[in-house]
């Protein structure tokens, strides 16, 4: 970045308005906006990422649960909706942190 695009974008930061046409009050809101979904969709990834099942099926057998058709295919049903959630808001969350980047540094 030579010094001519440095202090034209310096300029256009603190006059109010960018090339871009955003204002800089637009600009924040925008920004404070992204930062809450992006807190949001955080909280949800965690939750739901502490719903699924871990990998160790044992506890099975101390609790005498007894495998049936329904019930390993309803478990299976309900980790494969935790799973696409997951991946959903996985999603979500890396668009949103591309576009908060892509706000605050054009």
């Amino acid at each position: 970045m030579s010094v001519g695009v440095f202090m034209q974008t310096l300029l256009a930061a603190t006059s109010g308005v960018s090339d871009s046409g955003i204002s800089y009050e637009a600009r924040q809101a925008a920004s404070a906006a992204l930062i809450i979904l992006m807190v949001v969709l955080s909280i949800a990834m965690i939750i739901v990422v502490m719903m699924q099942k871990g990998t160790s099926d044992n506890v099975s057998a101390i609790t005498g649960a007894t495998d049936t058709y329904y019930g390993k295919n309803k478990k299976q049903a309900t980790e494969s909706i935790k799973k696409r959630v997951t991946f959903v808001i996985f999603g979500l969350l890396l668009v949103t942190s591309v576009v908060f980047f892509i706000i605050r540094v054009i």
